[in-house]
């Protein structure tokens, strides 16, 4: 398949580019540029270093609000548990309406404080999370977990209510520290 072509006017000459404003560094603002100056003049010289900083400061914020949308979704919790009792370490999503849907992905860790080391587990937790008929359901709910020495530990994503949390129950006289990272929280919109 041929790539389409190109939306750039490559024939803007490079002091007309630079010295084009771009309002609130989206891309459609670098791309989709208006002249600032009068029909058929050059810009100013002088006004090329200003235009040409405002430009790479817009692609930079771009670039860091793209990343950030990105990584929206990834934030990591922390506890530790000392017996086994569950502990939830964070509410992930909150279905408050019948309809809402959410697909989440988390991995959970957790090591234990002996010093010899070797008793850890490591897990990847996910599903879809949907309301109807004022109840919150799973669908295809997945749990890898890979473990040495702790037989017993549990992570897991829980429905409590309308809210699903990420779960972690520890073993009897046990000091385990859990770690969690939510790789993805996203709604799933409707139409």
């Amino acid at each position: 398949m041929a790539n389409p072509t190109s939306v750039i006017d490559f024939s803007i000459p490079l002091a007309t580019f630079l010295s084009t404003p771009v309002s609130d560094g989206t891309w459609a603002d670098v791309i989709q540029t208006t002249k600032v100056d009068e029909p058929g003049q050059a810009a100013a010289a002088t006004q090329i270093e200003v235009a040409a900083g405002q430009l790479w400061s817009n692609l930079a914020d771009d670039f860091f609000l793209a990343l950030y949308e990105i990584n929206q979704g990834a934030k990591v919790y922390s506890t530790t548990t000392g017996d086994a009792i569950p502990a939830v370490l964070s509410t992930l999503a909150s279905l408050a309406s019948d309809g809402d849907a959410f697909s989440i992905t988390a991995q959970v860790q957790g090591k234990t404080d002996n010093p010899a080391g070797g008793e850890l587990l490591d897990s990847s937790l996910g599903g879809v999370f949907y309301r109807t008929g004022g109840s919150v359901f799973v669908l295809n709910p997945t749990s890898t977990v890979s473990r040495v020495g702790l037989t017993t530990a549990t992570p897991a994503l829980v429905i409590s209510g309308t809210d699903v949390s990420i779960q972690v129950t520890g073993e009897a006289a046990t000091n385990i520290r859990w770690t969690a990272r939510t790789i993805e929280v996203r709604e799933i919109a409707g139409p």
